[in-house]
């Protein structure tokens, strides 16, 4: 795998420019994500990403979040903070051995993905 986009969440409208992006990259571009935060909230979507790119999606299980106003872990919410914790990134990272990693934003998996 050449290009990696790494990512904790996206919606099912960025499914068919990852599809596409793998085909124009011959097979070489995965999405790693977190199955964790589609389970309660966008049950559907997970559901698209296994139907339609399981090839090229790769299930991220280590991360974990604490949000500041339910005060518990992976239990989301709109108010407070959501404070992003991975374990065992940089070894799923190396697992995939991307050359190029694409991530956003500045927090949650960001500087990680910086380190490796």
């Amino acid at each position: 795998m050449k290009i990696l986009y790494a990512v904790p969440i996206f919606l099912d409208y960025r499914i068919p420019l990852f599809k596409r992006l793998n085909e124009l990259y011959n097979g070489e571009f995965g999405v790693l994500y977190s199955p964790q935060r589609y389970i309660n909230r966008f049950p559907n979507v997970l559901n698209k990403i296994n139907d339609t790119i399981p090839s090229i999606a790769h299930e991220f299980n280590g991360e974990y979040v604490y949000n500041t106003h339910t005060k518990s872990i992976n239990k989301f919410s709109h108010k407070g903070k959501n404070i992003t914790f991975t374990l065992g990134l940089i070894r799923k990272l190396a697992k995939l051995s991307p050359e190029i990693v694409i991530t956003e934003g500045f927090l949650g998996w960001t500087p990680i993905v910086l380190l490796y």
